[in-house]
């Protein structure tokens, strides 16, 4: 349950399709849902066609009108220069440059100095925290000005604590943002002594919950199979709407139908187990801290 990296759960896939063992995932490339898995994969995660928009949207929103990609060697890095740079287009704003880059070099001032060349107005950081640490260094060095933005799990309270706040101050982060209102939420808050969840600690608690959810409505069964095949029918459907696993097991064990939204939101999957939706959670640093713009 719960892989993160995209690398990673490109890698553990096949052995659990073919072993007929069932993902849970927060994982976010397009590759992943598009591989063969015959189903025993499900995310939580937004992927990449549906991330893609909300940055593209939110760049130009930002007043930006050539932006710039500086991304990780991952297998989002391409789809998501795809994805944005067709966004961008939609709304008369243009991909200038993409580079792509090893993340295990000390210095990324070579590819900067690529992308810097051709002008853009804003950079999207495409990485994660150890190598888009060295990308902002590297970025204020240059003496580049311009917008930034980033995963917010890349760029996180960690980094910012970690630099100065003139290297990080102004990035935007975008995540996709758990139910933050929902009795769900609100319990698994109360429960790890923490008001202000991440969304994949959120996604991963509702992992074990559709797990959980979908072997008892398998009647016990708990192989692979078994989880595959019942857990969109207690995940999505006309079932009564529940949003803790006590609740929907409780109702399972009566006979009746359940719904199961969690920490997360709804969790419900498409033919190939990508999420359907989700909101998403906007921020920008600001004297080494993160300012809340808005959740939409």
């Amino acid at each position: 349950m719960g892989t993160w990296a995209s690398a990673v759960t490109t890698a553990v896939a096949p052995l659990c399709w073919e072993s007929k063992t069932f993902l849970t995932t927060v994982s976010g490339s397009d590759t992943i849902t598009l591989l063969p898995h015959q189903g025993y994969l499900v995310r939580t995660q937004p992927n990449t066609q549906l991330q893609g928009r909300k940055f593209a949207e939110f760049m130009v929103a930002q007043g930006s009108k050539r932006v710039g990609i500086l991304a990780v060697q991952a297998p989002f890095a391409l789809p998501t220069q795809k994805i944005v740079g067709e966004e961008l287009r939609k709304h008369g704003a243009e991909l200038v440059a993409a580079v792509v880059y090893d993340k295990d070099k000390t210095t990324f001032r070579s590819e900067i100095d690529q992308v810097l060349r051709a002008r853009p107005d804003m950079l999207y950081l495409n990485g994660y925290t150890p190598d888009v640490t060295i990308v902002l260094k590297d970025l204020y060095k240059a003496g580049y000005t311009g917008a930034k933005i980033a995963q917010a799990y890349a760029v996180n309270q960690k980094l910012l604590n970690a630099l100065p706040p003139e290297v990080t101050e102004g990035t935007f982060t975008i995540a996709p943002s758990p139910a933050s209102e929902s009795a769900a939420y609100k319990r698994l808050a109360q429960a790890l002594g923490n008001d202000d969840l991440d969304p994949y600690s959120c996604q991963t608690h509702d992992h074990i919950s559709l797990v959980a959810l979908a072997i008892a409505h398998a009647k016990g069964e708990s192989t692979g199979t078994a989880i595959r095949d019942h857990v969109r029918k207690i995940s999505q459907g006309s079932g009564a709407r529940v949003e803790s696993a006590v609740e929907g097991l409780k109702r399972l064990a009566q006979g009746k139908e359940i719904n199961f939204d969690g920490a997360s939101g709804p969790c419900d999957f498409n033919e190939i187990g990508d999420i359907l939706d989700t909101k998403f959670r906007y921020e920008q640093a600001e004297k080494g801290k993160f300012k809340l713009l808005k959740i939409a």
